[in-house]
């Protein structure tokens, strides 16, 4: 019976390692001071899926960013989004 008990809580461990994290992405204007950088203006992108997966930001323009996003509703797949930096659209 021991060795039963131990055997599922190793099997549903991985599982619960297998869950993705919650993670935002977000965009600062990089600033220089002297001889220093500094992070400036924050802006979280990913609002709309502030609980979420969010993930693996590629700048394809000035004005385009595309990422990874998984919903917490929908833990089967995750989606490709295109974020457009000045109006806010994502597509």
């Amino acid at each position: 019976m021991r060795s039963l008990t131990t055997l599922c809580l190793l099997l549903f461990a991985g599982t619960l390692l297998a869950q993705l994290p919650n993670t935002n992405v977000f965009l600062f204007d990089l600033q220089r001071k002297d001889d220093k950088l500094a992070l400036a203006k924050p802006r979280l992108l990913t609002d709309f899926n502030r609980n979420g997966y969010n993930n693996q930001p590629f700048f394809f323009s000035d004005n385009e960013i595309y990422l990874t996003v998984q919903f917490p509703s929908d833990t089967s797949q995750t989606d490709i989004y295109a974020l457009n930096l000045q109006t806010g659209v994502k597509t």
